[in-house]
């Protein structure tokens, strides 16, 4: 007896559960977010029969978006537009999106307002319609899966919005996991960067080396195309160390106290300053002539709250740091603070010694002797080895044996000899 083929709506259940559990299995297995991402958008790809699919995240203030993972069939060729970013719109499908947390439906994707480049591969490829459905982690829209089709005809049934919505919990989960495990690698390295200062502070006093030390550890927590120490010189701040072509070309280049420059801002105000739009900042120093920085944060060197000089990093990338890049700057800001004290002390006592060693040589070959003149009156007169001999008939050493001038005076005026060291003290 033939077999009955089995239903349609039974095999597609069996080809979602199937491509749900490869998407498990993906998330499983792999060690980094950006290779479970791309697993998950092919297999939501291909399981919707679409024209494509990418997850977009928006930024904290969900005012832009970026495309990190993007999949399309073959028939178009090598398109990934993973990378790009986008203003997301203000009207009611983005607000239905974001602020009521539902998936929408943009039926009119080609007159729908999107980056140049986005809208002209949309219309090339002929894109007609989009699903987006929204990627929550804490009650909080993080992002999209879109899921796109070049087939007039075609419509999303609110099973396959279903579907898509149980696919968007997996990809937040997912993100929401290595995001964890990101969170939890990264406290360690700060912690273990920051333990390597504290063991740089008590071994390595030379200011230099200690300043590029700070600089290395602080590049294993916060990704940076440079920055630089400024310390303040009367009215100025001075760059003592930078880290980059651009800034190491200007070491000892001064920025006025008096300026509107973010350094002095920061330093003048005591408070952390992050810029993460660089374009719009009026009062940047552009040292570099090919490339404009973008991102910047500069935290103050503070000793016993009084500001000593300015810690800062920057990026070419726009909106490069958050609240837990800034977070760490103040630590090592704290850090690089009490370094550069230490050190400051450490050379001031390097130079008193070296100056006393200098005098004590001098002063080994001339001392004085006292003379007491008629009225009883002492005075000192500076004399060499040589004239002490002479007035006393005594050597140095021959003095020092003895206990001292006061055992060469004669008696009569060791009473009025102690009483003028007495004076002296």
């Amino acid at each position: 007896m033939p077999k009955k083929p089995l239903p349609e709506d039974f095999q597609l259940c069996s080809q979602t559960m199937a491509a749900l559990s490869r998407m498990a299995q993906a998330v499983a297995s792999a060690t980094q977010l950006q290779p479970a991402l791309d697993a998950i958008v092919e297999e939501t790809a291909n399981l919707f029969k679409a024209h494509s699919a990418a997850i977009s995240l928006f930024n904290s203030s969900r005012t832009t978006g970026s495309i990190i993972v993007s999949h399309q069939s073959s028939y178009w060729g090598n398109n990934n537009v993973a990378g790009q970013t986008f203003s997301i719109p203000k009207d009611l499908t983005f607000d239905k999106l974001i602020h009521a947390g539902k998936s929408v439906i943009v039926s009119n994707v080609q007159g729908y307002p999107l980056l140049p480049a986005s809208q002209k591969a949309i219309v090339v490829q002929n894109v007609c319609t989009e699903l987006l459905i929204p990627l929550k982690t804490r009650a909080q829209v993080i992002g999209t899966i879109s899921i796109s089709t070049d087939d007039p005809q075609r419509t999303f049934s609110p099973a396959e919005i279903q579907l898509g919505e149980i696919i968007a919990g997996q990809i937040a989960g997912t993100i929401e996991l290595f995001r964890s495990l990101e969170q939890e690698r990264r406290q360690r390295q700060v912690a273990d960067s920051l333990r390597e200062v504290a063991t740089i502070l008590s071994s390595r006093l030379d200011l230099p080396r200690l300043l590029s030390e700070i600089f290395n550890q602080l590049a294993r927590v916060i990704d940076h195309n440079g920055g630089g120490i400024f310390l303040k010189h009367g009215d100025d701040l001075v760059l003592i160390y930078g880290l980059g072509a651009a800034a190491e070309a200007h070491v000892g280049e001064r920025i006025l106290l008096s300026s509107q420059n973010p350094t002095a801002r920061a330093f003048n105000s005591r408070q952390l300053l992050m810029i993460n739009d660089g374009a719009n900042e009026p009062y940047w120093l552009q040292w570099p002539e090919d490339d404009r920085l973008q991102s910047w944060i500069g935290a103050p060197l503070l000793v016993d709250q009084r500001a000593i000089g300015i810690l800062t990093i920057d990026n070419f990338t726009a909106g490069a740091y958050n609240q837990d890049d800034a977070h760490i700057m103040q630590i090592f800001a704290k850090q690089a603070a009490l370094a550069i004290h230490n050190a400051r002390l450490f050379e001031a006592v390097q130079q008193s010694e070296e100056r006393y060693r200098v005098i004590s040589e001098v002063i080994s070959e001339i001392a004085y002797v006292l003379r007491v003149d008629d009225q009883e009156v002492f005075s000192r007169e500076w004399v060499t080895e040589e004239s002490a001999a002479q007035l006393t008939g005594f050597t140095f050493e021959e003095i020092d044996a003895q206990g001292g001038w006061s055992a060469i005076v004669y008696d009569e005026d060791l009473p009025q000899l102690l009483r003028h060291n007495e004076r002296l003290k």
